[in-house]
């Protein structure tokens, strides 16, 4: 996420709650009583803001939606509770028995829910193929590197013999004073002076 903390107008916070509750953006321009424009204008900030690493909660956010959301919420339970006391002192023949509770949870079963826009959705699309281009290069990588180690191990077994004769000219040498890379020059120059082939001749004679 961008560190820049988000900034809305207070047209663009109305413009975006009206959004992302799903209304079409001509219907926007009226209820706001701005031009289209400015819809589109609010629309592009936002889209914006998305692809520089916020969520749509950090939008939302921003804009008060979520804490309307929450107002809203608590205000229907409130009446839903006093609602439902209300049911508990009625006799269960009355028609108020079920009548008060629908009409008290139904306002919360309304409530609008931010559906992503045909952009979004095309926008998730993109991302998830390159995710999966990645992965898939990724698994060729991971693949190649295997096959190397299985080469390496290969070469290492045939090599073997060659580092034990090796491993016992150095032992000798260094008993008479004498320099082992001038007893055994059998090994290919990049093995030569290698301190790996000299830990793994080690382990070969243990």
């Amino acid at each position: 996420m961008s560190s820049k903390e988000l900034y809305f107008t207070e047209t663009e916070k109305e413009i975006l709650r009206h959004y992302l509750k799903g209304v079409e953006t001509k219907r926007i321009a009226d209820l706001v009583k701005c031009s289209i424009r400015t819809v589109y204008k609010a629309l592009y900030k936002y889209r914006k803001a998305l692809r520089s690493g916020y969520t749509k909660y950090d939008v939302m956010k921003a804009i008060g939606l979520l804490e309307e959301q929450v107002v809203d919420v608590t205000k229907q339970a409130q009446q839903t509770s006093s609602a439902l006391y209300t049911v508990q002192s009625l006799p269960l023949s009355s028609p108020q028995t079920r009548v008060i509770p629908f009409l008290t949870l139904t306002p919360i079963l309304q409530l609008p829910v931010a559906m992503p826009s045909a952009q979004e959705i095309n926008e998730l699309k993109k991302y998830i193929s390159e995710l999966v281009i990645a992965i898939k290069g990724l698994e060729e990588t991971m693949k190649t590197f295997a096959d190397s180690i299985s080469d390496l191990n290969a070469l290492l077994r045939e090599l073997k013999p060659s580092l034990y004769r090796r491993h016992e000219s150095h032992y000798i040498s260094k008993v008479h004073g004498v320099d082992y890379r001038d007893v055994d020059e059998s090994l290919p120059s990049y093995l030569r002076d290698n301190p790996w082939i000299e830990i793994l001749s080690k382990r070969g004679i243990d």
